[in-house]
């Protein structure tokens, strides 16, 4: 069962090596016998797994007869893999390694079919040269994929794209390649995934979105006017195809770290993740920018999409609220402030934790310490300073003793409140937007 089994292996692979050389045989006129004799030895030699027994009558016919027939380099190749895979010793190993590489462009030579044949090369020759300690090395991978590249445009594998991204950023950083150069690569490579993401099923966008990410990161290393790169490359890609995650984010990333006059096209990228992915980080880092620019209105929006998010816990919840009522009060708005602050404070008292209320109470009472001058009442000094003891209280619930003492040393003096016919401890209402009432104190 098993020699029929083997057999039948044997067979399917003659087939298919029938297949890709077709069946015309070119015999030497000097000693076609001899040219059969030795096709037929390394042939039986295969059968038998005996390939280094295999190796001399190759050999011969590879120097002799070289155009005998594809079979030759394709089962050479079959033959030395064999070989490099069971060898230990590693001169004998690179030995086998580029006997295999010399096979396919020996292969090119005599029959051409060079896009389909370095593809091939290409399966095997970044695992033979990158172990290797040889300067040149890189300069190898890149000429050999760029080329596959060049031939093969969307039938490259993607894994070779990636190699050939590689080779040119670390060709860069030798000075072997300029930064055009890089960029070319990255541009040819781009077209192969938009070519890819546009024909993809929804199994195969992951991988070719898997890939642009890759490549985009390696791009980074190379990548010196970062504004102006994305501006170039990436600016119509990001307004026209916000589905292009990868490079939105990218353009986010090398934007944030460029520092750009212009922050356009940095929030145009953020929105598309935002619209995609509805993660908190996006919006508020969409907030962010227009609180730079001091775009309230647009901040205060932000802020507001970011409580929608999918990712939104209760923490965050009370932070973002109590983010847009420092927005308010930025804009001028103490009544709103104080509104949204009072909100998240209600919703804390389950869930949130007590720093978070002690700040927010700081808040409340940093509203009022700032309130003299709204608050001012030309007909009543006590009236005037109402806001201080209310912030005073504030302070008080936020246990933050420092700003208590500087709230008290604004209350009304004694003589003010004698003046005014009143007493400590009166509950007096506070006239201004403030509201409410609160008991009176004097000054320490």
């Amino acid at each position: 069962m098993k020699t029929a089994s083997f057999f039948i292996f044997c067979l399917f692979i003659f087939n298919s090596v029938l297949a890709q050389v077709g069946p015309e045989f070119l015999w030497m006129e000097e000693n076609p016998g001899l040219a059969r004799e030795k096709y037929q030895l390394y042939k039986d030699a295969m059968i038998m797994e005996d390939y280094k027994a295999a190796v001399d009558p190759l050999n011969w016919l590879l120097e002799n007869n070289p155009e005998l027939n594809k079979a030759i380099y394709i089962e050479g190749v079959t033959i030395y893999t064999q070989l490099e895979k069971k060898e230990t010793d590693k001169l004998l190993k690179e030995h086998y390694q580029n006997k295999i590489l010399d096979l396919y462009e020996t292969r090119i030579k005599y029959y051409k079919e060079e896009a389909d044949v370095l593809r091939r090369m290409g399966r095997v020759a970044y695992n033979f040269w990158v172990k290797r300690d040889d300067p040149e090395k890189w300069d190898k991978i890149y000429k050999l994929y760029s080329r596959i590249l060049t031939l093969n445009k969307a039938n490259t594998p993607r894994y070779q794209m990636k190699i050939l991204m590689q080779a040119s950023v670390n060709n860069f950083k030798k000075g072997e390649i300029s930064q055009d150069e890089v960029f070319k690569e990255y541009g040819e490579i781009t077209e192969v995934i938009e070519s890819g993401l546009a024909e993809s099923s929804e199994t195969s966008k992951e991988k070719w979105e898997e890939l642009e990410e890759e490549i985009t990161s390696l791009l980074l290393h190379v990548v010196e006017d970062k504004c102006r790169f994305v501006n170039e490359h990436w600016k119509e890609i990001i307004e026209a195809q916000p589905e292009r995650l990868n490079i939105s984010k990218m353009a986010v990333l090398l934007l944030n770290k460029g520092n750009c006059d212009d922050n356009s096209l940095y929030l145009n990228a953020l929105e598309n993740l935002f619209l995609s992915e509805q993660k908190l980080k996006w919006a508020e880092l969409i907030s962010r920018e227009y609180l730079k620019e001091k775009n309230y209105k647009n901040a205060l929006v932000w802020k507001q999409k970011a409580m929608m998010a999918e990712d939104l816990s209760d923490s965050k919840k009370l932070e973002l609220l109590f983010d847009q009522a420092k927005i308010h009060n930025q804009e001028g708005d103490k009544y709103k402030a104080r509104e949204l602050s009072l909100e998240a404070l209600k919703i804390s008292e389950q869930s949130g934790s007590s720093a978070l209320r002690k700040n927010i109470y700081s808040f409340i009472g940093d509203l009022y310490m700032g309130s003299g001058e709204e608050c001012y009442d030309n007909s009543s000094k006590v009236q005037s300073r109402l806001c201080y003891i209310k912030a005073y209280e504030m302070y008080a619930l936020a246990g933050n003793s420092t700003k208590m003492d500087e709230a008290s040393q604004q209350f009304p003096h004694i003589n003010d409140i004698f003046s005014e016919g009143r007493k400590e401890r009166d509950i007096i209402q506070i006239d201004c937007w403030i509201g409410g009432t609160v008991e009176l104190k004097k000054r320490p």
